[in-house]
């Protein structure tokens, strides 16, 4: 059986700017970008360690379908 406090693991899904540091961040989450809710809230940012609210057109992510 498996374990209840067995917590999901987590990828890079895009990245985004940071606004006060200017540089790129990525966004991990345990879920596929699709299936997101918007807007996500980024808890201590890697880059300058505040807080930051992400809408959809915040974030970079490659295409769905690859690169041509």
């Amino acid at each position: 059986m498996p374990m209840q406090d067995a917590r999901a693991e987590e990828y890079e899904i895009a990245k985004y700017i940071c606004p006060k540091s200017k540089t790129t961040v990525p966004l991990v989450a345990s879920r596929p970008l699709a299936f997101i809710h918007w807007p996500v809230v980024v808890k201590n940012c890697a880059r300058c360690g505040t807080d930051h609210v992400l809408e959809l057109a915040d974030v970079q992510h490659p295409p769905v379908y690859g690169y041509e």
